[in-house]
């Protein structure tokens, strides 16, 4: 049984830009409701620093916390992680992941298909397009422990055919998927924009998440 579920980014960042990318995660973070307090006291001074692994785990030190969205106690913990060239052979600069980490008990009522809880999958659906505002130049994956980063992985070398779909919903930038390589219509529902595409397992939701009628941050 995966013991987290994550909503995740990756995007590509020069040790120049960092301090941009991080107060983006900041203010993504505060759009969400997490107190000036808490961002300022995990995130605020964080500087590119990598350890002897080269990774760069400076942003993975928050503590959980709980804020009250949809009258639903929300667990949750996010995360700022480098990733670098030295690690990720097929990369040409660094890139830095930004998630979200919520517990998989708390949200999901079947392990077998992943099932999201009916009340929680608007607010899974607003955190993943919450992202996509404050990053649309790069994919939003909504993915497990057991599926961590891999269709970022897949993407990036270009083995699309291994892991690129393992995600449970997702907003890909049209532009990163130029071949318009598309899921099987028996496994995702998806909807093509004209910046965009978003996708949503038909197991893991009851219905495409961006037909909801209460959506705090909606996409068009």
């Amino acid at each position: 049984m995966p013991e987290y579920s994550q909503v995740q980014l990756y995007i590509e960042c020069a040790e120049t830009d960092f301090k941009e990318v991080r107060d983006r995660f900041i203010r993504c973070l505060s759009e969400y409701g997490f107190e000036h307090s808490y961002l300022q006291t995990y995130f605020g001074t964080i500087e590119w620093e990598l350890s002897d692994n080269f990774f760069m785990y400076t942003g993975c030190n928050a503590e959980r916390t709980s804020l009250l969205k949809n009258n639903i106690l929300v667990s949750i913990r996010p995360a700022l992680i480098g990733l670098t060239p030295y690690i990720f052979t097929e990369l040409q600069k660094n890139v830095v992941e930004l998630a979200l980490f919520f517990e998989s008990d708390h949200i999901i009522d079947d392990y077998i298909n992943a099932h999201l809880k009916k009340e929680w999958q608007p607010l899974i659906w607003d955190v993943i397009c919450l992202f996509h505002k404050h990053f649309s130049e790069t994919a939003i994956y909504f993915t497990d422990e057991a599926t961590d980063g891999q269709p970022w992985e897949a993407l990036i070398s270009k083995q699309i055919q291994s892991n690129y779909w393992s995600f449970d919903a997702a907003i890909i930038p049209n532009q990163l998927n130029t071949d318009n390589i598309q899921p099987p219509q028996s496994t995702f529902y998806t909807e093509t924009r004209i910046d965009h595409t978003v996708f949503a397992r038909k197991v893991v939701w009851d219905q495409p998440p961006w037909d909801h009628p209460n959506q705090y941050f909606p996409i068009k």
